[in-house]
This record gives structure tokens, C-alpha cells and sequence, in this order.
């Protein structure tokens, strides 16, 4: 068990640094051959909020773990809205600029009553997988339309969030890297999730919701702590956003790839939880137009009383 502890912790070091390297060479590639600022930004926020979501969920897909991928990416959501967003507000008091987010709290509080109520039948099949999909690709729309709106001190502070090396060299080596990397972490860090679940005696999506989830949002924390120090609030609250609003993707991608079983404690538990937390997010970011450290703290309170809350449940049910 400790072995596999040990291998869990490390997967998860690889799978933090192999996103870190991955999205900063994609980035400075396309910024040296030219793109503009503020859409490789934008676009820098969007991958390496998905990419890590994405190899654990695919690589539990493989491993014939649907109700682990489907854990993965709830808990993932839970704990970027929660922990991530929580912790970077705990260090520095995250200042709101970019008015899409008008359009992303909503779309989020959309998107997860969709996916709550598709699920309602105990399964996810390719017709829901469809929908969410869509659904998706309209929240997509609505958001670079609300992206070229955004004024000039808006798009500057989030430009300035991208940084790399612009060395051509340094940034291919970045991203041959991450590919290597990536995969590799997130197929250990499924493997170990597993043995760990059948010797904790684990349902799979709990597993899933917990230790992998949580490993998989851990992804993001570097660089939303260093963003908050920085004083770069709006990419800090895009990232947290875009990984929840990629929940309905890849859950989409999943379902039509394969019907996937929707656990009855992800419809009576976690998805009611993660719907309270985009809605609690939204009063916090209009008040003032900041997430403050007290809310940041409060944000962190509620994602440790969700695990100590999972946790006792696992302790009823079994």
C-alpha cells in the first residue's frame, strides 16, 4: 500500500509538471510565429485547465474504469471551483476585470443542472453525450464573442499571465515533454488510484472523486498561486471556469464514446454540491468585483468539509 501511495504522490508531481512544460511550449511557439497576445492566452487558459482532465479520464477509459473517468472529472470540477480558487484567493485577493464571466457562472450553473438531470436515469448514453456536447460548443461561442468585447486593461492583465521562454528550442522541448510525460503520469496515476481503491475498499467513483480528482485539479495550482501573487485574478477565475465547463465536454466525449453509469451518490451528493459552488461563486465575484481572502477561505472550508463529509458516508455506507 505505501508503495502504491508513493507512486500516486509521484504521478502527481509528473502530471502537475508535464501540463506546466506542455502549455507553456504550445504557448510560445504560437506567440513566436506571431499570434496575438490575448487569444494564445485565452487559448493557454483553456489547455491547461483540460489537458490534465483529459489524459486521467482517457487513460481510465482505457483501463475499462468508466465510473473512475466519470469520478475524475467531477471531483476535478469540485475542487478547481473550491480548493484551487480557494487557495489562490488565500494568497492574494483575486480582482475581477474580464466581463465574460457574465456569461461563464451562468453557462456553468447551466451546464451542471444539464448534466444533473441527464443522469437522473442512472446512465449517460450517446444521445446525452450529444446534448452535452453541444451545450458545450454554445457555451463556447457565447464566450469568444464575450472574449473580443473585453477592454484593453482586461485583455493586457491576462496576456501578461502567459509567460514564456520565446526560444523556439526551449519551447519544442517543452512540448515534447509534456507529450511524453503526460500520458505516462496520468496512466500511473489511474493505476494507483485503483490499487488504492480495492485495498481501501473504494467504490470506483468515489475514487475517482477524491484522490484522483483532487490530483487532477492539483494540475492547475502552481500556476493559479504564482497568477494570484501576481495579481492576475481574471486567469486565475478562467481557469478554474474553463476545467468546469470542460467537465460537460469530456463527459460528453465519454458518454458517446461509451454509455457511461451514473452512480446514484453523484446525483443525491456531488453534482448537487458542485452546482451550489459555481452558484455561491457568483454573488462573491459581483459584490465587489473580487474574490477576496476571507472568501478565499471560505471556499477552502467548504471543500474540506465536502471531503470529511464524503468521507463519513463512506464510512456509513460500507
Amino acid at each position: 500500500m505505501l508503495a502504491q501511495l508513493g507512486i500516486f504522490a509521484l504521478a502527481t508531481v509528473l502530471l502537475i509538471v508535464a501540463n506546466d512544460a506542455f502549455v507553456r511550449g504550445v504557448t510560445g511557439l504560437f506567440l513566436c510565429s506571431g499570434a496575438r497576445t490575448y487569444g494564445v492566452a485565452l487559448g493557454a487558459t483553456a489547455l491547461g485547465a483540460v489537458l490534465p482532465a483529459l489524459a486521467v479520464a482517457l487513460a481510465a477509459a482505457f483501463a475499462l474504469q468508466p465510473e473512475l473517468a466519470l469520478g475524475s472529472l467531477i471531483g476535478g470540477g469540485i475542487a478547481h471551483l473550491a480548493l484551487i480558487l480557494g487557495l489562490a484567493a488565500l494568497a492574494s485577493p483575486l480582482l475581477i476585470r474580464l466581463r465574460l464571466f457574465r456569461i461563464a457562472n451562468p453557462a456553468l450553473l447551466i451546464g451542471i443542472g444539464l448534466l444533473w438531470a441527464l443522469g437522473a436515469d442512472g446512465e449517460l448514453g450517446q444521445v446525452d453525450g450529444a446534448i452535452l456536447i453541444a451545450a458545450w460548443i454554445l457555451v463556447l461561442a457565447a464566450t469568444v464573442i464575450a472574449a473580443r468585447r473585453e477592454d484593453a486593461a482586461a485583455r493586457n492583465e491576462l496576456a501578461a499571465a502567459t509567460g514564456t521562454s520565446m526560444l523556439v528550442w526551449r519551447d519544442s522541448l517543452c512540448v515534447v515533454v509534456g507529450v511524453v510525460m503526460l500520458p505516462f503520469a496520468a496512466v500511473w496515476l489511474v493505476r494507483s488510484t485503483a490499487a488504492l481503491a480495492d485495498g481501501w475498499g473504494l467504490a470506483p467513483v468515489v475514487a475517482g472523486l477524491l484522490p484522483l480528482g483532487i490530483a487532477t485539479a492539483l494540475a492547475g495550482l502552481p500556476s493559479a498561486l504564482i497568477a494570484a501573487r501576481r495579481g492576475q485574478g481574471d486567469f486565475v477565475l478562467a481557469h478554474a471556469f474553463t476545467a468546469g465547463l470542460c467537465v460537460l465536454l469530456l463527459v460528453g466525449v465519454l458518454a458517446v464514446w461509451a454509455p457511461l453509469p451514473v452512480a446514484r451518490s453523484l446525483q443525491r451528493v456531488e453534482l448537487p454540491v458542485m452546482f451550489a459552488l459555481a452558484f455561491a461563486l457568483y454573488p462573491m465575484m459581483r459584490s465587489d468585483s473580487e474574490l477576496s481572502t476571507r472568501e478565499g477561505g471560505v471556499l477552502v472550508a467548504l471543500f474540506a468539509l465536502f471531503v470529511l463529509g464524503e468521507t463519513f458516508l463512506i464510512g456509513a455506507w460500507s
